[in-house]
């Protein structure tokens, strides 16, 4: 959790992803009481793997309702999504699955997991406006990776998995960054495995998102990547979103 992060911008919600913490440590170290002076706070952890992906929010306003999981088996004890309703809008914060070393997982990303997730964000749509967010784990564009050709078989920028985003955009939904920055060039994830090399030579994904409904979107401000924010291998996303909640 980036301290600086919640001290100098003060979002009213925060979403976490790959928290990789399970219920029991949760509870122990009692991680859920952080900042509980100031956010209510939801997690969904990995229910059959220690130290795996997990979702997590922290909200200053009390939701409707808290719903976890989508209904697809697999995902759903992987811990992978969280939905908040609000009075005008659900938040769904989300951590998609990754198709995997030698993408071992693709067809279930692609087939199984995506088709259900974007039904469910369908049907919710239809009750009220959605915010989306979260790691995607899609580069959507060339634009979005700093070497489209040589990752075209990549996990996370296979022809497959952007067509499923796409077939999923022209449903209604926007992708806000870029929309409101059709031009530019930035990037949420820099790999590990090249060190500090890779982030100065700017060797990026764009695999972090927020994603609205088309009804939504007038309410989008500003949709940005804070690249400043150190941590992890992902940079923090930013939406301001005027509305009541």
């Amino acid at each position: 959790m980036n301290i600086k992060l919640i001290y100098l911008e003060d979002p009213d919600i925060l979403c976490f992803n790959e928290t990789k913490i399970d219920e029991e440590k949760l509870l122990k170290e009692k991680i859920n009481n952080i900042y509980s002076d100031k956010y209510f706070s939801y997690w969904n952890c990995c229910k059959v793997k220690k130290g795996y992906s997990g979702v997590a929010i922290l909200t200053k306003y009390k939701p409707i309702s808290v719903k976890y999981n989508i209904g697809e088996k697999e995902g759903d004890q992987e811990g992978r999504v969280i939905t908040l309703e609000f009075e005008k809008f659900y938040l769904v914060c989300v951590y998609v699955p990754n198709a995997g070393d030698r993408l071992k997982r693709l067809d279930y990303r692609v087939d199984k997991w995506d088709v259900t997730f974007q039904n469910y964000l369908i049907n919710l749509t239809k009750e009220k406006n959605i915010i989306l967010t979260g790691d995607l784990n899609v580069a959507h564009k060339e634009i979005d990776i700093h070497d489209p050709k040589g990752n075209i078989k990549c996990a996370g920028f296979t022809i497959q998995e952007r067509e499923s985003f796409s077939k999923f955009l022209v449903e209604g939904y926007i992708d806000t960054f870029r929309a409101l920055n059709p031009d530019k060039v930035k990037y949420s994830f820099f790999s590990n495995l090249g060190g500090e090399r890779v982030i100065k030579e700017n060797k990026g994904w764009r695999l972090d998102y927020f994603v609205v409904n088309d009804k939504a979107f007038p309410n989008v401000i500003e949709s940005d990547i804070l690249v400043d924010y150190l941590g992890s291998d992902h940079r923090p996303v930013k939406l301001v979103y005027i509305n009541d909640i």
